[in-house]
């Protein structure tokens, strides 16, 4: 009779999860992520510790829309043009000013990380792109750190834009090559999201460097943070097995990734998505596919 008894509220816990999941993808919280998408994925995870493993992960899952990485963005620019402001203007200059024309003798040029020598783009480009010319500014003055080989000139700025950095690995090479982005006290990167490795890293390998970003993530944003937090608060009722454990033998066992990067990148475990996209420091069965498993949000 326990065991019945405890199979029955499991699954009444199962339910009010998928409960609340539904009622996440009906509001804007979760634009683009359509509840239909989160069934299929749902539905590749067996019955019992491995569903409720799956509906933690999406419960829980962080999702910005790209109205929230516009946000964000704007919060990091923000920032940034603060930062360049006379102190004597802050009270009767527009902060916009800075970034969308001459200031103080400055133009601002501004671009996401790109270079063939380095990296291609990544679907955030676009992205970039597109909010740089709703903030206001020009099509001409955005531009590549490629463009600026030799420094800049006396009268210009850059602004490296990007919407996230979670190790800072992929933006060091750009900071590394283009030395002016840290040597240079008309030039910064403007980040929507960060993690705490990213800043990290970065201040120790380029001190100099002026770094803006809108929202920090933290080790506490991770998956295996979370596990225990689901633990401790008796949401992962099975004893038998921790979730981590679980989740990797999903991994190894199911999905049968090519390429293990479980713990996404970096091993940061992020239980992170965008409206276009997702980082690959993500739980690896989010975004990565084989011959046996499908992800939520394809890169």
């Amino acid at each position: 009779m326990g065991n019945a008894l405890d199979d029955q509220m499991l699954l009444h816990d199962d339910l009010k999860l998928k409960k609340i999941i539904r009622q996440l993808c009906q509001t804007s919280l979760r634009q683009g992520l359509s509840h239909e998408r989160i069934k299929i994925w749902l539905n590749q995870f067996s019955a019992g510790p491995e569903t409720r493993l799956a509906l933690l992960i999406i419960r829980y899952l962080i999702y910005r829309t790209d109205a929230q990485i516009y946000s964000l963005l704007d919060q990091s620019l923000r920032k940034a043009s603060l930062h360049f402001m006379l102190e004597s203007d802050r009270d009767r200059v527009n902060w916009r000013h800075v970034f969308t024309r001459e200031y103080n003798g400055i133009i601002f040029n501004f671009g996401p990380p790109k270079d063939p020598e380095l990296s291609r783009p990544g679907g955030s480009g676009e992205i970039i792109t597109r909010h740089l010319k709703k903030f206001g500014i020009p099509k001409s003055r955005n531009s590549y750190p490629s463009n600026f080989p030799n420094g800049l000139d006396n009268n210009e700025g850059y602004i490296m834009v990007d919407d996230g950095s979670f190790t800072g690995e992929q933006i060091e090479p750009y900071i590394g090559k283009y030395t002016f982005l840290k040597n240079s006290d008309r030039a910064a990167v403007v980040l929507g999201l960060a993690h705490s490795d990213a800043i990290t890293l970065l201040k120790r390998t380029c001190p100099e460097v002026l770094i803006f970003y809108g929202e920090l993530f933290s080790c506490e944003n991770s998956f295996q943070f979370m596990c225990v937090k689901w633990m401790e608060e008796g949401l992962w009722p099975y004893d038998e097995i921790h979730p981590v454990d679980l989740y990797l033998n999903v991994c190894k066992e199911k999905a049968k990734f090519v390429t293990p990067y479980y713990l996404g990148h970096g091993n940061q475990g992020l239980l992170l998505a965008y409206e276009h996209g997702i980082p690959d420091n993500s739980l690896q069965l989010l975004w990565d596919k084989s011959d046996t498993w499908q992800p939520l949000i394809e890169r």
